[in-house]
């Protein structure tokens, strides 16, 4: 009988070069939580502050750094949470370098976020707000963190819903903290609910096909064609599974590009998947009228996503000016600045909103992203796929 540790020592053995890279990989991000965990058993003391024209503007500048930051360092986990949800969901074709870089991004802006958290709960004290419920969220945010790196861990014997349910509660987490702090206006809450509402009708139209296709597999002659159908079936679901998922990571940072792109990326899984489904049932089935209603949900599946998409896209926010002003005021902070810890951290925020300004211009100059076009070119495929030998079927010509 072997003993825990042996038993997982035999595991590690078993697993690949890369996956092994990935265990040790998210075993540094665990400790990278803890160290932003610990980072946030209290708050910032504040120097002595009075209230003249000079700590004003101090108080001013640190709030809007430390909220500017937050929300950056947010969007970019959501980003890398959303990433690792599509890339485990390939099987034995995972990409675990690339899930590993996802992991790292988690890992390099939580101790960030939790020392950014810290200030502004401390001056949020110091002007009568509760800065409590804000280091409460962030805490909360770095629990959902962990379970969603153990979840993620090669070696995991959970089902993969269970991965999915730990990334969804990132983008709870992640939301409280981002509505803690401010940074969620009424036009953002609004956005956010259709954004879940379309997932939700993309998951429904898909559940619908999801029948189709059951009953396109009982009509099929003998067990092995029926299995073909039903696994093909099977993998709709999943993606579908996985794009729900994603859209409630990205949810509270859906007008960052990165989460934008993670959403699109799951888009194409489920695009992808349908489309194999439906090549499968009309490979091994004569049933035409199965066939026929299999191409009407079909179909409804490749509107939903396109409402999806359009969604996702059409309501993208001038991000700039604000990306600018935040640029502005790093530089400002760090040319004033003769402390080096507080030099780093502003060197930090300048090269991380530089970035962001980067891809708000590419976001700009590219009406739709490579990854929006193919996605939308499977789709198109999709449709004229129903309707070859099927003149019958809806919106063929």
């Amino acid at each position: 009988m072997l003993s825990p540790l042996q038993a997982r020592h035999a595991e590690e053995i078993s697993l690949s070069k890369s996956q092994r890279a990935l265990v040790s990989t998210i075993t540094h991000g665990q400790e990278s939580i803890n160290r932003a965990e610990h980072l946030l058993n209290e708050k910032a003391h504040l120097p002595p502050l009075g209230n003249d024209p000079a700590s004003f503007r101090w108080k001013e500048t640190q709030k809007n750094t430390s909220k500017q930051s937050i929300h950056s360092q947010v969007s970019a986990m959501n980003a890398a949470t959303a990433q690792m949800v599509t890339l485990t969901g390939q099987g034995d074709e995972t990409d675990y370098n690339s899930v590993g870089a996802a992991v790292n991004t988690i890992s390099n802006n939580l101790p960030e976020m939790a020392k950014g958290v810290k200030m502004l709960a401390a001056l949020m004290d110091d002007e009568g707000a509760d800065g409590d419920d804000l280091m409460s969220a962030a805490r909360n945010l770095c629990s959902a963190f962990s379970d969603l790196l153990a979840a993620t861990e090669p070696q995991s014997r959970e089902p993969r819903q269970h991965m999915l349910t730990a990334a969804s509660q990132v983008g709870s987490a992640s939301h409280r903290v981002l509505y803690t702090i401010g940074e969620e206006e009424v036009a953002d809450k609004e956005r956010q609910d259709v954004l879940l509402g379309l997932a939700k009708a993309v998951a429904n139209t898909t559940a619908a096909l999801v029948l189709k296709a059951k009953n396109v597999a009982s009509r099929c002659p003998d067990q092995a064609t029926q299995n073909r159908v039903i696994f093909s079936a099977t993998q709709t679901a999943l993606g579908t599974s996985q794009l729900v998922a994603c859209a409630k990571v990205v949810a509270p940072t859906v007008a960052d590009p990165l989460c934008q792109e993670q959403l699109v990326e799951a888009a194409r899984e489920v695009a992808r998947s349908v489309e194999g489904c439906v090549t499968t049932c009309n490979e091994v089935a004569k049933d035409e009228v199965a066939l026929k209603e299999l191409g009407q949900s079909a179909a409804d599946v490749t509107r939903a996503l396109n409402e999806l998409l359009n969604h996702v896209k059409d309501g993208h926010s001038d991000k700039i000016p604000d990306i600018m002003e935040q640029i502005m005021t790093a530089s400002g902070e760090l040319i004033a600045s003769y402390d080096s810890s507080e030099m780093v951290r502003q060197a930090r925020i300048l090269a991380q909103s530089t970035a962001e300004l980067i891809q708000a211009i590419k976001g700009e100059a590219e009406t739709q992203s490579d990854s929006d076009l193919q996605v939308r070119t499977r789709i198109s495929l999709l449709e004229q796929a129903l309707c070859i030998g099927h003149s019958f079927r809806p919106n063929c010509r």
